[in-house]
């Protein structure tokens, strides 16, 4: 059963919770009046918080838990910005900028230690690559990557313990992944159903757009 905020409860949490200043420095903007009802939904294993971040840059503290399966419901408005954060450990799993045009995000887990190829014997994973990211400055990028390839992908993030998250996006031939990141932030391009790596990013925001293309013949 899926969890709801009202807007009176949002209303509360932004207004009453207790705000500690925290590291990052994106703030709440009121980029217009437009409300936007938004979903957080939990693709992870464990509960987790979604906390509102003020127009001073301060951390609110939600006393909601979200449960794996379930999704954090609300009322905000654009360029307003959340964090999750795993229970317990506080954690930061994602940060989100409210947009009317993406009004659902999906914090994943991430990825298994096997993998299921197309044959009937699983295969294991290959060791995870040791790029990490790493918060170079507070520069917001807007990245695109871009499928030339013949099969679709997805674009998995990589967190600043070397853990890559598994998008359920998937991004068909001929289509752009479009986001928001930061400068040192790691995405890693992975074929559909085999997961097999096709490229590494590193977030700079000299170069925001990547092209995957198909491997030679």
């Amino acid at each position: 059963m899926k969890k709801q905020a009202s807007l009176i409860l949002l209303l509360w949490l932004m207004l009453a919770a207790t705000f500690t200043v925290s590291a990052q420095e994106t703030c709440s903007k009121q980029v217009d009046d437009k409300k936007v009802e938004i979903k957080v939904i939990n693709k992870t294993d464990k509960p987790f918080t979604v906390n509102w971040v003020d127009h001073e840059c301060k951390e609110g503290k939600s006393d909601q838990e979200v449960a794996p399966g379930e999704t954090f419901e609300g009322i905000s408005y654009n360029g307003h910005v959340f964090r999750v954060r795993e229970a317990g450990t506080n954690n930061l799993l994602q940060e989100i900028v409210i947009d009317s045009d993406n009004p659902v995000t999906t914090v994943t887990a991430p990825p298994a230690q096997e993998v299921v190829s197309d044959s009937a014997n699983p295969v294991t994973a290959p060791p995870a690559q040791e790029t990490c990211s790493k918060q170079v400055d507070d520069k917001k990028v807007e990245i695109k990557v871009i499928n030339k390839t013949d099969k679709p992908f997805t674009v998995n993030w990589v967190d600043h313990e070397c853990k890559e998250g598994k998008s359920d996006q998937e991004v068909a031939p001929g289509e752009t992944f479009e986001g928001i990141s930061y400068n040192g932030h790691v995405f890693r391009v992975r074929e559909a159903g085999t997961n097999n790596l096709l490229q590494e990013i590193v977030i700079d925001s000299a170069n925001p757009v990547t092209t995957v293309s198909a491997p030679p013949s």
